[in-house]
Formats: structure tokens, C-alpha cells, sequence
């Protein structure tokens, strides 16, 4: 009589209910395992700390071409020659770039989790403090001279958080970083193209 109440599993009516069990949570790991090995193999993006780069007390440089400018240091350094001697402009002593692999690295250690969902397809750049985050996997591997128009913009940001941020409306913070990226490339005489 005991032997006939004991549960069967409805999978695999020889074993008893909670070996069904066992044997199915199993299998979900074992699953889980085998998409995580594919996953890695194909190169699925996953979550990677920045590559940091702080650029303090820059050489003046002035590139003619985009090829001219091999680094991002090279690329802020060029910004911040135009910022001070162009533009008059004060500028922070240093600047720190956190350069982003991928977006799921963007978003996870750029934004944060607590920020999640972003709109992580629609955002290439982010200045935070002062701090520039910039995604590489949006620049679709363009040159760093190619990217002055973005670096220049969220370097009008950090201008204007070193003035002590003060709160200012959305569109004066925008419609100043867009000016300092344009006085940038007008001063760099159309050498250098925007991304887009």
C-alpha cells in the first residue's frame, strides 16, 4: 500500500516525483552551462570594466588630418588646445576618459544597474562629473580623429561641470556642449569630419 501513494513523475513514470525533479533541475543547468560555453564562443558581449584614461597637463597639439590623432589622449589633448587658446575658455586641469568595450559594458558600469532599462541604443556618449564615457562599439571602429565632434561635446559638458555646476536648464547644457563642439571643428578648418 505505501508503494502506491508515492507520486509519480509525470515525465518519467519509473521515478519517483522528487527524482524527477533532481533530474530536470539538472538538465536546466546543464542547459544553462551549454549556452553560456555558445555564447562565449560566438563572442556575445557581456559586461567589462572601462579601460581608463586621464589626461592631465596635455601637449598642444593641432591635427591636419584625422589620421594625426592616434589616441584619445591625442584626440583631448587637441580638444583642450582649442578650448584654451582659441576659445579662451576654462577648461578642468585633467580629464578622464572611461572607454566602454561594448554596450552592455556601457550600460552596466557607465549608467549602473540601478539606472537600467536606458536607452543604451540611442547614447554613444555621457559626461558624469566631470567624467567622460564614451561606448567604442557605437563608433563602429572609427579613428579617434574621426571622433572630435563627440569628444569635443561631452568636453563642453566638463567645462561647464568644473565652473561648479551650477543647475542650469536642459537645453543651455546641451546648446553649450554643441557649441564648443562646433567652435572645435570650425577651428580645426574642417580638417576633421563628424562621425555621422
Amino acid at each position: 500500500m505505501i508503494c502506491e501513494t508515492v507520486k509519480r513523475d509525470s515525465k518519467n513514470p519509473h521515478l519517483p516525483q522528487t527524482f524527477g525533479w533532481l533530474v530536470n533541475r539538472h538538465m536546466h543547468y546543464v542547459t544553462l552551462n551549454a549556452l553560456l560555453l555558445v555564447s562565449l564562443v560566438v563572442g556575445c558581449d557581456f559586461p567589462r570594466r572601462p579601460e581608463a584614461v586621464t589626461i592631465s597637463d596635455p601637449v598642444e597639439i593641432r591635427p591636419d588630418k584625422p589620421s594625426d590623432v592616434m589616441s584619445p589622449a591625442d584626440a583631448i589633448s587637441a580638444i583642450m588646445t582649442i578650448c584654451r587658446k582659441d576659445l579662451n575658455l576654462p577648461t578642468p586641469d585633467s580629464v578622464r576618459l572611461s572607454l566602454y568595450r561594448n554596450s552592455a559594458s556601457f550600460a552596466s558600469y557607465g549608467q549602473g544597474w540601478s539606472n537600467l532599462p536606458i536607452d543604451v541604443d540611442n547614447i554613444t556618449a555621457f559626461t558624469r562629473r566631470g567624467e567622460i564615457h564614451l561606448d567604442l562599439g557605437k563608433t563602429r571602429g572609427k579613428r579617434w580623429g574621426n571622433l572630435i565632434d563627440i569628444l569635443a561635446h561631452e568636453y563642453g559638458h566638463a567645462i561647464h561641470y568644473s565652473l561648479g555646476n551650477r543647475p542650469t536648464t536642459r537645453w543651455f547644457d546641451e546648446g553649450f556642449a554643441g557649441w564648443v563642439a562646433a567652435r572645435v571643428l570650425h577651428s580645426l578648418g574642417g580638417k576633421i569630419t563628424m562621425l555621422h
